[in-house]
């Protein structure tokens, strides 16, 4: 067991708390007391109270930076126009930050927000879920903050959607005008349906342009 002791207390030095937790876990589970040398019981609680203590520091940490989080969010929604955001907040976004803020693209506060909840989840991952309360001031904040963000992502679906429906009934006339041409067409007038076909396609092409390249 002292080889896999050694590599609970390198994966102390080296902060990879899980490891060693679990490493430790092993020897405890393998080691019998009873017939345990001394300075390896003794190295073995030594480990154990170093993680534990490790453990609290980081549980204390995560706090803080959880914290921080927080107030940035509320900071973020306070400063966005329109947002919902809550009374404390509302003092933490200064002029300064406003003026930051607003000169964010939508890409940009996008990304914040992303990077805001990734950070989050990091600390859930390190030392465990905080407190569900504070999570849900984090979560309603950039929830406020992402407001610009949802409205521009459903304003471009909405453009999306009527650039496709126009296109659909600028087809469906062309197609109109190619099918009357065909049925139409007298040999009296052999070049009509021709020009009707030529002003048709000039329109179609026209109004096609006006929709932009096709996604």
């Amino acid at each position: 067991q002292a080889d896999e002791l050694a590599r609970a207390e390198a994966a102390l030095d080296a902060g990879q708390l899980a490891d060693a937790q679990r490493l430790l876990g092993e020897i405890e589970a393998a080691l019998r007391p009873a017939d345990a040398p001394a300075p390896l019981q003794t190295r073995l609680q030594a480990a154990q109270a170093r993680l534990a203590q490790l453990r609290g520091w980081q549980h204390w940490a995560g706090s803080r930076a959880r914290d921080e989080l927080v107030l940035q969010a509320e900071a973020l929604a306070a400063a966005t126009v329109g947002g919902d955001a809550p009374a404390e907040a509302n003092a933490a976004a200064d002029d300064a930050v406003a003026a930051e803020v607003a000169r964010l693209s939508i890409r940009q506060r996008a990304d914040l927000i992303h990077t805001l909840r990734q950070r989050w989840k990091d600390i859930d991952d390190l030392g465990g879920p905080g407190a569900q309360a504070l999570w849900r001031r984090f979560d309603a904040a950039l929830a406020a903050a992402g407001a610009p963000v949802a409205a521009h992502i459903a304003a471009q679906r909405a453009t999306r959607e009527a650039n496709l429906a126009a296109r659909q009934a600028l087809l469906e006339t062309l197609e109109a005008v190619d099918v009357a041409t065909d049925a139409d067409a007298a040999p009296a007038q052999p070049h009509d349906p021709a020009r009707r076909l030529a002003a048709a396609l000039d329109h179609f092409r026209t109004e096609w342009r006006k929709h932009g390249p096709v996604e």
